[in-house]
């Protein structure tokens, strides 16, 4: 082993440990799946459809006949607050569920929790401890990675209890 260090030495063993840093990069870094529905753009670009086509419907109809389950309850800035909020208690070490559950009692509608997935938007959830790599996920994706299976179904038991259907 020493002779293959004293055989490269200055920029050739730079070249020789940079090389060997990327290999262990791409060996710890998760590529998305293409099958991944969560995860991948198509998903997201069904959710935006959804939304907008919620919002459209409504608007057409005389307001005596509005579907108040279709409307959006907040105002648009709030929900990327929420967003922000969501990804500030999902991200690092550990999960804070308890602002989960803040953020999912001000939503009062299906088109609230769609909102608020289009306003996450996109993000890459590391779980490698020197926080590269990673996957890229929408809100369903990082809940479902970060949230138990009991913390999942107070999330779906509390969005019942606000008359939302959608669930995780």
């Amino acid at each position: 082993m020493s002779k293959l260090i004293d055989r490269f030495k200055g920029p050739e063993l730079l070249v020789l440990l940079g090389a060997g840093g990327f290999g262990l990069y791409k060996l710890f870094t998760k590529k998305p799946s293409k099958n991944d529905v969560k995860g991948s753009a198509q998903y997201l670009e069904t959710v935006k459809s959804v939304v907008n086509k919620g919002i459209k419907d409504n608007q057409s109809k005389p307001p005596g006949q509005k579907d108040e389950q279709k409307l959006l309850t907040l105002p648009l800035i709030q929900y990327t607050q929420l967003a922000t909020t969501l990804q500030i208690a999902m991200q690092g070490t550990g999960t804070n569920e308890s602002a989960i559950l803040r953020v999912m009692n001000q939503l009062s509608t299906n088109s609230d929790v769609l909102m608020l997935i289009q306003a996450f938007g996109m993000k890459t959830l590391s779980n490698n401890p020197l926080g590269f790599g990673g996957t890229n996920l929408n809100l369903i994706g990082w809940l479902n990675e970060e949230l138990s299976e009991s913390d999942i179904k107070d999330v779906n038991k509390l969005l019942r209890s606000r008359g939302i259907t959608f669930q995780l």
